[in-house]
């Protein structure tokens, strides 16, 4: 009789250890969605915030493409990831008292080595007042590389000025003070990494 019950006993063990085994392999091939899947992280993995309150200025005879005073950063990504950069500050124009000419400069956002995005900022004025004009702008710049294999990037803001004047006509400026108010307004870069 402890015979007979022992050998059931391993009958029925090894029926439930063959049948789990025969359905681990067998369903997910009748059944795809009984399938394990590995998922891969997607959205934003870190993201990086930093504001400079220091002046920065550009004058219309700096022709030559040049980093925005401090306005760097360095952003260190895992594999096949995007980098999301975004860019924004209020910029004074300033125009002399003689200003009759065209006064552009160009803003960057520059992934060194991988991808830029620039803006332009444009005033002309035919005539002359005889006192320093003042103009704000408030551009925001944004761009989205590819994936790109793990590593430190460098990102930074660059601009020039695209109409020499001899340094008589224009300057543009960024974290300047207000002719009214004692604070100066903060400039800001966003980086972010991003998965899928």
């Amino acid at each position: 009789m402890a015979n007979a019950i022992a050998t059931i006993l391993a009958s029925v063990v090894i029926s439930v250890v063959l049948g789990a085994g025969i359905a681990f392999v067998a369903l997910p091939t009748v059944y795809p969605s009984l399938e394990s899947k590995t998922t891969e992280q997607k959205g934003t993995v870190q993201t990086v915030l930093k504001t400079w309150q220091d002046e920065s200025y550009l004058f219309d005879n700096d022709v030559s493409w040049k980093m925005m005073n401090q306005t760097q950063m360095s952003f260190t990504i895992t594999n096949n990831s995007k980098i999301l950069a975004q860019f924004s500050a209020p910029f004074l124009l300033s125009l002399y008292p003689t200003f009759t000419q065209l006064s552009e400069y160009k803003i960057a956002l520059v992934i060194q080595g991988v991808t830029n995005t620039s803006t332009v900022i444009v005033y002309y004025d035919g005539s002359t007042t005889g006192q320093t004009r003042q103009m704000s702008f408030f551009p925001t710049l944004s761009l989205m590389t590819n994936n790109l294999p793990a590593g430190t990037y460098n990102c930074s803001v660059q601009w020039k000025s695209m109409s020499n004047q001899s340094g008589n006509g224009s300057n543009l400026s960024v974290s300047h003070h207000n002719t009214n108010s004692q604070y100066h307004y903060d400039r800001w870069m966003k980086l972010e990494e991003i998965k899928g």
